[in-house]
């Protein structure tokens, strides 16, 4: 049977786990595109038109009608093929959004 230990003890000899997360995850080469969360805070706050709950990409869910993701989704396969920008589906949406929004006189 293994020698018993008090948890305090067992905590202090864990090794460091984000030390090993990172190094699962990335290798032995740091990630240098880490993005803390002061930062994402202190990007998010400069604008004052986005609300302050929102950080980064913000889920959106809504329901189109078939022939419209359809088209949507032949649109953004043959942009991705002919190597022409944006073809992500959330790229054009997102452009389309804006310009819809910046002609009703909302900012954006």
């Amino acid at each position: 049977m293994s020698q018993r230990r008090s948890l305090v003890t067992g905590l202090e000899e864990t090794p460091d786990l984000k030390a090993l997360e990172r190094k699962f995850v990335f290798g032995d080469k740091e990630e240098s595109t880490d993005v803390s969360d002061a930062t994402l805070e202190s990007v998010s706050h400069t604008n004052e038109s986005v609300l302050p709950q929102y950080r980064g990409r913000v889920p959106l869910t809504t329901r189109c009608r078939p022939e419209l993701a359809s088209a949507l989704k032949r649109a953004s396969l043959k942009r991705q093929l002919e190597g022409k920008e944006p073809y992500r589906i959330q790229e054009i949406l997102e452009d389309a959004i804006e310009k819809w929004l910046r002609s009703q006189g909302y900012p954006s």
